[in-house]
């Protein structure tokens, strides 16, 4: 696996990642949920939808800062659709911000009718829209949008299959396509891209049918190993040369891969290999 993302990327391939921190993307619910100017008219003066950029800083301030218990219990609370418990979850983030000295912030969040809340949010005709999947795609285009800027090239996105995300996607896509790339700060050290407008269509496919999502899909789980065990970027380790290639500089504990998702699946080298084979790639005998 890895002498093959080795030798894609000497052709030319520019791998292009978004890790997903199941943690913010439980910040990004809260957010999304307890700031609903449908059930919560205190967002709509302090936070209203139109302001993205100060909610999505909001967001990555409580996944750096709230506990990750809190996090989880509002989580396991809104999975269930349980009112007693999403009304315990959020006086406890409420009252978390009020001790952080954000008085305006945990009043707001307190102000949100969890009743309402229930009743919207466990929609099943809005479920798939709702999902932690589309802020993380959304960051996907935001990044292919920055390669493409830099080397002054447009494509084409193909997608992996995912029928219940293929509408969400596809509104999501359909909203950016005319955006520029937007660098939005998200803390004091980190930026955001956002835009598609260099990316000339959307569609999904099987990967067992697609070469291109099936190298994708190596890069993932490549990805994946180097989140978990950053130690696989150092010594002889065979991933070590591509993980450096791709991110550059070697990863240690408080890793800046904390922005981002990418979602993959399984491959096997053999398979792998067939792939480039029918591609007739010289990867093939590598």
């Amino acid at each position: 696996m890895a002498d093959l993302l080795s030798g894609l990327m000497t052709f030319g391939a520019v791998p292009v990642v978004e890790v997903w921190e199941k943690s913010f993307g439980i910040s990004t619910r809260v957010v999304d949920a307890l700031c609903d100017e449908d059930h919560n008219d205190a967002a709509r003066v302090r936070l209203p939808s139109f302001m993205g950029d100060r909610r999505k800083k909001f967001a990555y301030w409580l996944d750096e800062n709230l506990p990750t218990d809190a996090l989880r219990e509002f989580a396991v609370a809104f999975r269930q659709g349980n009112e007693g418990k999403l009304e315990r979850a959020r006086d406890r983030i409420s009252n978390l911000l009020t001790l952080a000295g954000r008085d305006e912030d945990g009043w707001m969040i307190a102000q949100c009718d969890i009743t309402a809340m229930v009743k919207v949010e466990h929609d099943e005709s809005l479920r798939a829209h709702r999902t932690i999947h589309l802020p993380a795609f959304l960051g996907l285009l935001g990044n292919c949008q920055r390669v493409l800027e830099r080397c002054d090239e447009t494509a084409e996105l193909r997608y992996d299959e995912q029928s219940e995300f293929r509408q969400p996607f596809e509104d999501a896509y359909s909203m950016m396509e005319d955006v520029p790339l937007r660098e939005i700060p998200i803390s004091e050290t980190r930026m955001a891209g956002f835009g598609a407008s260099r990316i000339e269509s959307l569609s999904m496919e099987s990967s067992t049918f697609s070469p291109g999502i099936q190298a994708a899909d190596a890069l993932a789980n490549t990805v994946r190993v180097g989140v978990a065990d950053p130690s696989k970027f150092a010594g002889a380790s065979p991933l070590a040369e591509p993980l450096r290639t791709i991110f550059g500089v070697p990863v240690a504990g408080g890793s800046p891969l904390s922005l981002g998702d990418t979602a993959s699946l399984n491959i096997s080298q053999p398979r792998f290999k067939q792939i480039l084979q029918e591609m007739h790639s010289p990867l093939a005998n590598v």
